[in-house]
């Protein structure tokens, strides 16, 4: 970032749904193309010192209007997920996102508590609680693995309602594909057998016999 300093034209803060805005004096062609690059100060899950990095998202040439003696023109832009995959590897953090069901159901269920296991030692990564419709988000660093461990954790779940145990995945679950060093942002779906605690790895094989 350092070496575009002189060609600088504007910058701004994200707010906090990713929205900003730009202005800067026409000194420029409108057929110039514009570098939109984006400066990140850490992740919440960070372990250790806090990191600022510069990525490259974008060259665009955007579409100017004449409005109210100025030029304006509206741009989005969505992160690919393999891109922010690797900038949230980089600082060493995980995401791990998803809805818990019951068979058959297509609503989520809400007001669960989901806990994420590393199958490596056995400890919680992290815990989260599903929103009205049933969606989750795990967030950890790599402070919650075990010591000099790089990649991802493979990970199986835990599931209650208030303090009540009501769905359990065995340590096994944690060597099927999906599950294995997970990426740093991870989609992972649960589904909970109805009635009380049931093993996932005889549902999974049931599923898959």
């Amino acid at each position: 970032m350092l070496n575009k300093q002189d060609r600088l034209l504007a910058e701004t803060a994200l707010d906090r749904y990713g929205n900003f805005s730009l202005s800067w004096e026409q000194l420029h062609l409108f057929t110039e193309p514009l570098e939109l690059d984006i400066c990140l100060q850490g992740m919440p899950e960070e372990a250790g010192e806090k990191m600022v990095t510069h990525y490259h998202l974008s060259t665009l040439v955007p579409q100017w209007k004449h409005s109210l003696q100025r030029y304006v023109a509206a741009y989005a832009y969505v992160i690919p997920v393999e891109s922010w995959a690797q900038i949230r590897a980089s600082y060493g953090t995980w995401v791990i996102a998803g809805i818990v069901r019951r068979p058959h159901d297509k609503e989520g269920q809400s007001q669960l508590r989901v806990e994420a296991y590393n199958a490596g030692n056995h400890r919680m990564l992290a815990y989260s609680s599903t929103d009205d419709r049933g969606r989750y988000q795990i967030r950890f660093s790599r402070k919650q693995l075990s010591g000099g461990q790089l990649l991802g954790p493979d990970v199986y779940f835990k599931v209650y309602r208030d303090k009540r145990l009501v769905w359990e995945e065995q340590a096994e679950v944690a060597a099927m594909p999906g599950r294995r060093a997970i990426d740093a942002c991870s989609v992972i779906n649960i589904t909970m057998q109805v009635g009380s605690v049931k093993k996932a790895v005889r549902w999974l094989e049931r599923l898959v016999g």
